[in-house]
């Protein structure tokens, strides 16, 4: 039985590439199709005339609302900070955040959400172990919440366009539920975590707690709910907001799966089909361009001479701190593990930023420096591993620890 049990896995297993592929193709087939319908259809002139007509108080609204959607965003990585502490400054961790997720938003995840963080991160002292806990708490963070809003959305009703696509109201319920079952899972986790065991050794399961993931949850839904609000504003309100909510929740999936940076046409083309007959096309159109506009393309240009400025500031620091250290005798290793000569691990490096001392000095020594240590002192090192790292945590010194929030 279980030699046919595995079999039977390895065949899923093998077979699960292909179901990928094919999912990848169909989804790439009806984008094009429908961005082949909306541009045989759509007359331009119309489209950038009534992108011209939307109002300056519409646009104003709209405005104040992708500012808001930015600081809910970046506010994920502040709560981060809480989660995983370091003492990079608050309004720099949420300008990193900001910035990264311009970034992520026109040119992909890989790039932005997880390649500038990454960068700007380390070049300011954060130990890499540290840097991929605050990506991997900001992108459950951000699913958390989007799990809750399209679960309530499709649980309460199936979205109109679903439907009118021939998606069974069923299968809609069906999903809706399992995306609150997830949402409501990982709250269970969080209380239950630390009563958590397994394998040959009691462990404690480092996740938030309950506090701070009900946190995570408000934030997240913010940020989305904010997104929903830019276009229904956009639409001048002709459009009921959670229909258009669940329009753009839909987007989202779409784009990620097209693996299209940005969504670019395939927002435009879901929303242009899903509200077709009951809006002008070129008004959906401008009023999803305007949003595209305001929403990536606008904090982009803000972004990038924004991240050009932060990477110009942390390499004028790192030659400043590489010449300290030659001061002191020789040159100054910037490398996790590695301290200015005459210096004690302990120490901060003359002129880093000092992101990396106390709880989580590790960017300035290595996981086997602050574990021998221990082993030099007799003193037990703690097992609380966590979920976010996969190592050991729990001790202040070491890059998976963290206090108990308050």
């Amino acid at each position: 039985m279980n030699a046919a049990a595995t079999a039977l896995w390895r065949r899923i297993a093998g077979a699960l590439p292909l179901v990928a592929r094919a999912l990848l193709l169909a989804v790439g087939v009806v984008v094009v199709v429908l961005l082949f319908e909306m541009g045989s259809r759509i007359d331009w002139d119309e489209v950038f005339r009534a992108m011209r007509g939307i109002s300056g108080r519409t646009l104003a609204a709209a405005g104040a609302l992708v500012v808001t959607s930015y600081a809910a965003y970046s506010g994920i990585d502040g709560l981060a900070r809480q989660f995983v502490p370091h003492s990079l400054p608050l309004g720099k961790t949420l300008a990193i955040a900001a910035v990264s997720y311009a970034i992520n938003l026109n040119l992909g995840v890989l790039l932005g959400a997880i390649g500038v963080r990454l960068r700007l991160y380390r070049k300011l002292g954060l130990h890499h172990i540290m840097i991929s806990r605050v990506v991997l708490f900001g992108s459950v963070t951000n699913w958390l919440g989007y799990c809750w809003l399209a679960g309530f959305l499709f649980l309460g009703g199936p979205v109109r366009p679903l439907a009118r696509w021939g998606i069974e109201p069923a299968a809609v319920r069906a999903i809706g539920a399992g995306m609150l079952v997830a949402a409501l899972a990982y709250l269970l986790l969080c209380v239950a975590s630390r009563r958590a065991r397994w394998g040959r050794r009691v462990r404690r399961v480092a996740l938030p707690p309950l506090r701070m993931a009900l946190a995570q949850s408000v934030l997240a839904i913010a940020s989305w709910g904010f997104m929903g609000s830019i276009v229904y504003v956009l639409l001048e309100r002709q459009v009921s907001y959670p229909e258009v909510l669940g329009i753009l929740l839909f987007c989202s999936i779409a784009a990620m799966i097209a693996r299209i940076p940005g969504g670019l046409g395939v927002t435009e083309a879901i929303f242009v089909a899903a509200l077709a007959g009951r809006l002008p096309d070129h008004q959906v159109l401008a009023a999803v361009l305007m949003y595209r506009v305001l929403y990536q393309w606008v904090p982009l240009c803000i972004a990038l001479p924004a991240y050009a400025a932060m990477e110009f500031r942390s390499s004028r620091a790192a030659r400043a701190a590489r010449a300290v250290g030659a001061a002191h005798g020789g040159p100054l290793a910037l490398r996790e593990g590695h301290v200015a000569p005459g210096l004690q691990p302990d120490d901060p490096a003359p002129g880093l930023p000092a992101a990396g001392h106390g709880h989580e000095n590790c960017c300035l020594r290595a996981d086997a420096t602050h574990e021998d240590s221990h082993e030099r002192s007799n003193q037990p090192i703690a097992t609380e591993p966590s979920l976010f790292t996969g190592h050991p945590a729990g001790h202040g010194g070491h890059p998976g620890g963290r206090p108990e929030p308050e």
